[in-house]
């Protein structure tokens, strides 16, 4: 018995490559724009009482309430476009923030420890010391100066207060809201 092997249509075949490389698009381009998501978030609580993917659903306070607020609102615009293009809600909005949490967890681990440098900061002794990236360096240094501004706040002339702001400026430059820097 001589059984022809099976084959699909050229059509079938295009039909599948446009939407095999619609999925690709979209999964790869998801992945970035979650990796994306959880960066900022850790940028914009760089300055929090505690990283902010280690707030738990049965915390309730203050900053907890934030985190959790943006979370709601991730799952609302999850499920605003799953339902406009499914016509059904996004079926697992918690994996997406887990997914989120996991990111910023393994960058802001990345960050802290980006690797060794001879010598870097470490004056004559030839000791090591973690490289940390510009922007945290930026963020950290900025919000250091920016507290030294404003514990002497009474003192401060004209000249300062611009400096001081301009500080506060280039945080927000790095995505640091003015709200969040406090002394």
């Amino acid at each position: 018995m001589d059984s022809k092997p099976f084959s699909i249509s050229a059509q079938a075949n295009e039909t599948l490559k446009s939407y095999r490389l619609t999925v690709a698009e979209s999964v790869v381009g998801a992945y970035g724009a979650l990796r994306e998501y959880a960066q900022l978030l850790n940028n914009v609580f760089q300055s929090a009482p505690r990283a902010w993917y280690l707030v738990e659903a049965k915390e309730t306070d203050a900053f907890a309430q934030l985190i959790h607020a943006e979370k709601q609102q991730l799952f609302s615009a999850l499920n605003t476009i799953a339902e406009a293009r499914t016509g059904a809600k996004h079926s697992n909005p918690s994996t997406i923030w887990a997914r989120a949490r996991a990111y910023a967890k393994q960058m802001d681990e990345q960050a802290q420890n980006k690797g060794v440098v001879e010598g870097e900061g470490s004056g004559e002794t030839g000791q090591t010391q973690e490289r940390r990236s510009l922007l945290l360096r930026t963020i950290e240094e900025c919000t250091t100066l920016w507290k030294a501004y404003e514990r002497e706040s009474q003192f401060l002339d004209d000249a300062a207060k611009a400096r001081q702001l301009k500080l506060v400026e280039l945080l927000e430059a790095c995505g640091i809201k003015r709200d969040a820097l406090k002394v």
